[in-house]
């Protein structure tokens, strides 16, 4: 449908304006869930094609927010504000080997336990 229907047939068809079908379309962003769920209706779409859709859809969903979590990490961290971000329960021997994650934490190993 996607190939035979126009941005204006989409609008027409799923009360979604096309100037958001467009956007959607051109610069590959994840449409809203109520206009995935308006296609599915317009298309007439079969219970385990819509399942399927909005189960794609999820997990699009989630991994555009994993990057989006990654894209937010600090360019350049200085030792002093990536140490006060170790563990509470560090030891003494304790040694910071980087920072990262979600959220942001400091990481490394515990020489005095060896973990």
């Amino acid at each position: 449908l996607k190939n035979r229907w126009s941005f204006t047939d989409m609008e027409r068809e799923t009360r979604i304006s096309a100037h958001r079908w467009i956007r959607w379309y051109t610069l590959d962003e994840l449409p809203d869930r109520e206009a995935l769920i308006a296609f599915s209706n317009a298309a007439r779409l079969q219970l385990e094609d819509r399942t399927m859709m909005l189960g794609l859809w999820n997990a699009a969903r989630e991994n555009l927010g994993w990057r989006a979590r990654l894209e937010a990490l600090p360019s350049t961290i200085g030792f002093d504000e990536a140490w006060e971000m170790r563990p509470s329960t560090a030891s003494r021997l304790w040694v910071l080997a980087g920072v990262g994650g979600d959220p942001l934490a400091a990481h490394g190993p515990d020489l005095a336990t060896g973990t």
